[in-house]
């Protein structure tokens, strides 16, 4: 078993490809590839942290139906635009934040970077950015998990506190292949 954490898929949500610069040509190509992305790294029984923003829904498919079409036990830290849910009557368990730990290294996990608490001083792992800050970012000790900067793939904790390890002060990684987690077995078997 083995938690993993992503953000900002925004499934159905037609303008979020040319808003973010996504590589695809319809809502169905990116719905259908982000989907297999999940399948193929996150196992029924892993739980999956999710930032937020899972879908703009529509008529046919929300959050929930999309969640429950997936492997694993996901968590919602409701996002911008998860404002339809209503978490006592969600499937899962919703919240607005929360704080994980592995091996050492505590993350204040939330949909948006600028809710973390002013004294808090350890790691964040946030969405809502897009592509607009990087997926790791040493100096302000911040993660972006937005898909776009994930390879749209669900990416495991241990596998951040591996990479954070071997990154050092002043370090950035725009995306995952800019940082070390491209060195890892794991980044080898998925991507």
């Amino acid at each position: 078993m083995t938690r993993h954490v992503i953000g900002d898929h925004h499934f159905s949500h037609l303008n979020i490809i040319d808003y973010t610069d996504r590589p695809f040509d319809s809502v169905n190509e990116m719905n259908t590839y982000m989907l297999a992305r999940w399948e193929q790294v996150v196992s029924d029984d892993d739980p999956v942290l999710h930032m937020g923003d899972v879908a703009f829904t529509n008529e046919n498919k929300t959050a929930e139906d999309y969640l429950s079409e997936l492997p694993g036990n996901p968590t919602l830290l409701l996002g911008n635009h998860d404002d339809q849910i209503n978490p006592e009557n969600f499937r899962f368990l919703c919240m607005e934040q929360t704080v994980i730990q592995h091996y050492g290294y505590r993350f204040y996990c939330t949909h948006r970077p600028e809710n973390v608490p002013s004294d808090w001083t350890e790691w964040v792992i946030h969405g809502h950015v897009h592509n607009d800050q990087p997926f790791i970012d040493y100096n302000n000790n911040k993660i972006n998990v937005s898909v776009e900067q994930v390879g749209y793939t669900p990416i495991p904790v241990p596998i951040i506190v591996k990479a954070l390890k071997n990154m050092n002060s002043g370090d950035v990684a725009r995306t995952i292949t800019d940082s070390p987690i491209t060195d890892f077995q794991w980044y080898q078997d998925y991507f």
